[in-house]
């Protein structure tokens, strides 16, 4: 998961960061940081699921508001 996270968060930088980089690898990374954080997000869920965690959605309250009623 730290992997995926790493990952996913350095193709951004090098992508948007360096004005050098070609708009097609700029896409090229973009799609890869996008692909890291659809692994990033299934590795987490089945974290919780084998804890026996709630996965809220997005549009949770707690997930919106970040408090626990």
């Amino acid at each position: 998961m730290i992997q995926a996270a790493r990952s996913g968060k350095q193709n951004i930088v090098e992508a948007i960061g360096q004005s050098r980089t070609p708009k097609r690898g700029e896409i090229k990374l973009l799609g890869v940081s996008a692909a890291s954080s659809e692994e990033l997000t299934a590795d987490f869920e089945d974290f919780l699921r084998q804890r026996n965690l709630e996965i809220w959605d997005k549009n949770d309250p707690p997930a919106i508001w970040g408090s626990i009623s």
